[in-house]
């Protein structure tokens, strides 16, 4: 797995596959050229900057001579995300029998998983109860305030489904959930907990066994007011 020079400055989609089990990766940059060199290094250094887990396992047990990086579409940035999303769907690289990806992006938030799910309800549940998510929603609001690219991008998805919440949902089963549609806290049954936000003066609430943080955007600013 070598960078193409050819692909300099070039934008769309890229897969990176196993030769030995067939699975792939999807992936979406700016730069194919630049995205292969980044990870050729991650893969020879084993950093969790640009691998998630189950190609880095992989790397590591066949090698990164057995792996291959290819574009799969070039296009511009305004449908990257939509084309990235169709060859996820495509390749089925979300699934654990076929591919590497974690999760798929939507405009509602993420798709993971079964197996990533239950990760990530693990972790929380961990971090609930050791205390270590306490502030969580002032640290995010902190962090979101500096990244003014990241504040533009969400704005304007956010405009456009007429929106300025983020709500991080932990479901009594374990699983974990995100969504930016009140609608989806009125089909869970759990609408209320925008009254324990405003009384409890609270961006972490619990309604019916359910675990709710929201994170709100409005006029491009963080909010948690």
């Amino acid at each position: 797995m070598l960078p193409n020079p050819f692909l300099k400055n070039r934008s769309g989609i890229y897969g990176i596959r196993s030769l030995d089990t067939g699975k792939i990766y999807v992936g979406r940059t700016r730069c194919m050229f630049q995205r292969c060199k980044q990870y050729v290094t991650a893969f020879r250094s084993d950093s969790e900057k640009h691998l998630n887990d189950h190609i880095r396992n992989s790397v590591n047990a066949y090698g990164i001579e057995r792996f291959e990086m290819f574009p799969l579409e070039f296009c511009e940035q305004d449908v990257i995300k939509d084309r990235e999303n169709y060859w996820m769907d495509k390749l089925q690289s979300c699934e654990r029998e076929t591919g590497f990806n974690l999760r798929r992006d939507t405009d509602g938030g993420f798709v993971t998983s079964a197996s990533t799910s239950a990760k990530i309800s693990a972790r929380l549940r961990k971090e609930w109860a050791s205390g270590a998510r306490d502030g969580h929603a002032a640290r995010m609001r902190d962090k979101w305030s500096g990244d003014t690219a990241r504040i533009k991008a969400q704005g304007k998805m956010f405009s456009r489904i007429k929106t300025k919440w983020i709500y991080n949902i932990n479901l009594p089963d374990g699983t974990t959930e995100q969504c930016v549609f009140f609608a989806r806290l009125k089909e869970l049954g759990i609408e209320g907990v925008q009254h324990s936000f405003w009384r409890k003066k609270t961006d972490i609430a619990k309604s019916k066994g359910h675990t709710v943080e929201r994170v709100a955007f409005n006029r491009g600013k963080v909010s948690c007011e």
